[in-house]
């Protein structure tokens, strides 16, 4: 079909970047049959038969990097690639889940029929294991327990009170992400072309990459915090 014989109408506004923070979504990146399709979608709405497509070369290019005979790999290529069928239930999911939506339709030029375009609820996802926040909740306390009593051995026996260790963590938290969130906001269009290009797994490790820098420009800021804490 050549690009003049149809057209996409478009109506569901993406979001630029989506923090995804919830445990059970982040498993479904990770998961073998759904993460392929949040794949295929990372750069435009694609209908379902499009979306098979790049699944099933998605499957091709995952399995040729695996350290398996010819022969395995033949067989894992052909266990894991989809139908259409089960395409459609995977978007059913991500729907429920809200990382998929209907995007739109596409109109064939000189018919009535038409396919349903879907997309992406944001056009990059960042998967973080630690809410902004989390340091300052009940939660915590346990965590910060315990790292008190470490930082004890090394701090000629006294730890540092747990009060004042969950606010430098959440000051430092804080810090972090409203130097990465400013720079994904106003770079987004270069910034999101640079992410777009690796795996959900490597933009994790991107994200936290990032973070860490954002930390060392900061470091002066938690200096004085720190001295109160541990003395």
């Amino acid at each position: 079909m050549g690009k003049q014989e149809f057209q996409d109408i478009v109506t569901f506004e993406q979001k630029g970047v989506e923090v995804i923070k919830d445990k059970k979504l982040i498993d479904v990146f990770y998961d073998e049959g759904y993460s392929p399709v949040l794949w295929a979608l990372r750069d435009q709405p694609l209908t379902v038969k499009e979306i098979l497509k790049k699944y099933n070369q998605y499957v091709v290019l995952n399995v040729a990097k695996m350290e398996l005979s010819a022969k395995d790999k033949k067989e894992k290529t052909v266990a894991t690639q989809r139908s259409e069928k089960t395409i459609y239930r995977y978007l059913k999911d991500l729907e429920n889940l809200g990382l998929v939506a209907k995007a739109g339709q596409r109109v064939v030029i000189g018919k009535t029929a038409t396919e349903n375009l879907f997309c992406r609820t944001a056009r990059i996802f960042l998967l973080e294991d630690v809410k902004v926040g989390w340091w300052e909740c009940e939660e915590s306390e346990v965590i910060l327990d315990r790292v008190s009593r470490i930082i004890g051995i090394d701090n000629k026996g006294k730890p540092p009170e747990v009060e004042c260790l969950s606010k430098l963590m959440n000051k430092v938290e804080k810090l972090e992400s409203g130097d990465v969130f400013r720079l994904l906001d106003e770079h987004y269009e270069e910034v999101s072309k640079i992410i777009l290009e690796g795996t959900f797994k490597e933009n994790n490790m991107l994200l936290k990459a990032l973070r860490t820098i954002a930390f060392l420009k900061n470091a002066d800021k938690y200096v004085d915090e720190l001295k109160d804490c541990i003395g």
